[in-house]
């Protein structure tokens, strides 16, 4: 964190489909598309490279070629596939429709933002926080982790 800046320490439920399913995706992708950027796959903050690959080694031969077949049509000269998970603390857990309206209401923001072609909303208007592994300390997989809220 930049000098003086707080640091709020909370502990934050993270789904399992960001904390495990976005780093393994952007792990494979980048292995698998032989990009120049290879970062250390993090989980809950632990080192997992060595069980990311035994299971990139287990991918089927068909599948490792659908994913290659794609890489073509990704901007040329990428360097590392970066994706990025959003999550938020429910005070609607449970209530569907709330949850429905909230995506509604982002996706009719971003079509007026595409139609006058000005920047998207950012997920962080809404309340959503984006979930970077290299933050998270190691809390045990499926643990919720401590973040550092900036």
């Amino acid at each position: 964190a930049s000098e003086g800046a707080t640091e709020i320490r909370q502990t934050l439920y993270v789904p399992r489909a960001l904390w495990w399913g976005v780093e393994w995706q952007r792990y494979v992708l980048n292995a698998i598309w032989g990009l120049p950027v290879q970062r250390t796959p993090l989980l809950r903050g632990m080192n997992v490279k060595s069980r990311f690959d035994e299971q990139l080694r287990s991918i089927p031969k068909p599948l490792r070629k659908r994913l290659r077949y794609y890489r073509s049509f990704v901007t040329p000269g990428l360097q590392e596939v970066r994706l990025r998970g959003y999550f938020a603390a429910a005070r609607t857990d449970g209530d569907k429709e709330a949850h429905a309206a909230m995506l509604r209401q982002f996706l009719s923001d971003s079509m007026r933002a595409a139609a006058s072609a000005s920047a998207h909303p950012d997920p962080e208007d809404i309340g959503m926080q984006a979930y970077i592994a290299e933050e998270w300390c190691s809390g045990g997989i499926g643990s919720g982790g401590s973040a550092v809220v900036r």
